[in-house]
């Protein structure tokens, strides 16, 4: 999905993002009230679109070694279980044989999208539980 921006620039360019959206955060707790309605508004319609952003732009980027090594030696793995190797699970039960299980039945730019589902929902279900109307403040800290 975002395979139009070269992986050199794929880091630097989620810092730069970050950084904006910390701009952002910060002219508007500046200029408005934090305990305002609209306030209130604006950060969870602010942390629905970095939500749907953060997923797809880790979710969906390319797959390099040079950059990304874990995700390379992921996808090496997930290939060869697709082409009909075995696997013998030794440590990290729930990924391998959640591994094991998708590459039966999804791509694998479809399983990096799925884990980094389940990393992020876990993050949003704490930021929502301990900071209520303010979870966005949370976890854009986790994100960060």
């Amino acid at each position: 999905m975002f395979d139009f921006i070269p992986v050199e620039i794929y880091t630097s360019l989620h810092y730069t993002i970050l950084l904006l959206i910390a701009l952002v955060i910060l002219t508007h707790a500046m200029s408005k009230n934090l305990y305002d309605v609209d306030s209130i508004q604006f950060f969870n319609g602010l942390g629905i679109v970095v939500v749907i952003w953060y997923t797809l732009y880790m979710g969906q980027r390319q797959i390099s070694g040079r950059y990304f090594g874990d995700t390379a030696n992921y996808n090496k793995a997930y290939l060869l279980l697709q082409s009909g190797k075995e696997m013998i699970v030794e440590k990290d039960y729930f990924f391998n044989y959640l591994m094991m299980l998708c590459s039966k039945l999804m791509p694998v730019r479809s399983f990096f999208q799925l884990i980094d589902i389940l990393y992020i929902i876990p993050c949003i279900l704490f930021s929502k539980k301990y900071f209520g109307r303010f979870w966005f403040f949370c976890f854009f800290m986790f994100i960060a």
